[in-house]
């Protein structure tokens, strides 16, 4: 509820949680009202540390709450890596956490338990980026595109080799990063690990990017994409996204630009529209995103290794990017040569959505 964290901003303390000290950002637009967004199966609360480090605070909508034992076991599965750290750096809070040594009720202890607190990625998610290219407001060029594509690929890359999968990769789970020409991952909710149950509620994708095979008897199945390698044929549309998204390009669903009756039929006119962007402008890349739309599971599908092939291929000029500081704690593992954590800097973040917030008060 957020009239909950309105009495928590406007008391003006931190809230001691689990050893941090939290506080909501008031939103801009709306004064004394928290920082806030509603997207898929849940509210996001923007806070701030004392350290003026950035967070969201994730809360599930009634009936979407996952498993207590599996949303507290994704965490330690998460590589460590930059792209990750909305992952790895998470926390499930309890009840019990909430120290009356600061902001403190018993509503609001009550609340708090099994939210999620992540990382703030402070960049675009794809979605909001595609849009400005849409209107003109951005321009960007190949090099920066080919680069998307590799980020996203060597990301997908990695889960594979720890046997994991995403699940839900769509334009809003996906931030990219303009400053270090690199992909964040979001919204670790759904993930795939052989040690891990796959929840009642969990999800099977996002329109505009769900696979034609995940449709079984007519309805899709979250149980086709609880397995490894499920995040395939999503990877291969955000890399045409990312190489065709143009002035004038459509709008489908939640940003991308393919209709997902086209993607369940395996034909129509986005993805004709797709296929002639790319034979005039990325003709290596057309034989894979043919298979892709063609495959029968998710084994048929490229795998990221063959996308990385093709969009570093020695004709593809990639300028090299320079690596940013983090502003977050560094990965365990050395970080890719173009990558980097992005720094939590409130004024490279896009402003509220208000449509989305006056859903929220609703």
């Amino acid at each position: 509820m957020i009239d909950i964290v309105e009495v928590w901003l406007n008391s003006g303390q931190y809230a001691e949680i689990a050893g941090q000290r939290l506080r909501p950002i008031e939103s801009k637009l709306l004064k004394g009202t928290p920082l806030a967004t509603v997207r898929g199966q849940a509210q996001a609360f923007y806070l701030r540390d004392d350290n003026s480090i950035d967070w969201i605070l994730k809360k599930f909508s009634p009936g979407k709450i996952p498993d207590s034992s599996y949303i507290n076991a994704i965490q330690p599965l998460i590589p460590r890596r930059p792209g990750f750290q909305s992952g790895y750096l998470r926390k499930i809070f309890k009840q019990a956490d909430v120290q009356p040594s600061g902001f403190y009720s018993d509503d609001f202890a009550s609340w708090i338990e099994n939210t999620v607190l992540m990382a703030r990625v402070k960049c675009d998610d794809w979605a909001g980026l595609a849009d400005n290219i849409r209107s003109g407001l951005v321009v960007i060029g190949k090099d920066e595109r080919l680069l998307f594509c590799k980020s996203l690929s060597e990301h997908i890359s990695e889960l594979e080799h720890y046997q994991m999968a995403h699940r839900d990769l769509s334009s809003t789970n996906v931030f990219v990063s303009r400053q270090n020409v690199f992909v964040h991952l979001i919204d670790w909710e759904c993930i795939h690990h052989p040690t891990l149950t796959m929840p009642i509620n969990t999800v099977f994708g996002s329109e505009g990017y769900i696979a034609p095979f995940v449709k079984r008897s007519g309805q899709p199945d979250a149980q086709a994409t609880w397995r490894e390698r499920a995040d395939r044929f999503s990877m291969a549309l955000l890399n045409v996204e990312f190489l065709c998204m143009q002035v004038g390009s459509p709008v489908q669903h939640d940003g991308g630009i393919f209709d997902q009756s086209d993607l369940y039929n395996r034909g129509g006119r986005t993805i004709d529209e797709a296929v002639r962007h790319l034979r005039q402008n990325f003709p290596d890349v057309v034989d894979l995103f043919e298979r892709n739309i063609q495959a029968q599971d998710f084994d048929d599908c490229p795998a990221p290794d063959e996308w990385l092939t093709v969009v570093t291929a020695p004709h593809q000029t990639i300028r090299a990017v320079k690596v940013q500081p983090a502003g977050v704690p560094p990965p365990l593992d050395p970080p890719p040569k173009t990558a980097s954590l992005v720094l939590l800097n409130e004024s490279a973040f896009v402003p509220l959505d208000t449509s989305a917030f006056v859903q929220l008060i609703q």
